[in-house]
């Protein structure tokens, strides 16, 4: 299996989330594993603005590829 094309999402420690570990916290367990591609989770920020900046600093020295997926309200994009 190359490890270069697994992408561990965040959802992997509810349990930890769950017993008040924080979503940025999680990008050193990430980094731990060898795995290089995450995706954080909406709904695992407390506090998003103060949360994304956190998970943007502890990458500078991870650097992991992390994606966000977002979701956008009916109607507010456009089908090409």
């Amino acid at each position: 299996m190359d490890i270069n094309k697994i992408v561990l999402n965040t959802l992997v420690f509810d349990t930890e989330h769950n017993a008040g570990l924080p979503q940025p916290d999680m990008l050193q367990k990430v980094a731990d594993f060898g795995i290089k591609t995450v995706e954080v989770r909406r709904e695992y920020f407390k506090n998003i603005q103060t949360e994304t900046a956190q998970v943007k600093d502890i990458n500078k020295k991870l650097g992991l590829k992390i994606f966000f997926i977002a979701y956008l309200k009916k109607n507010i994009y456009r089908h090409w």
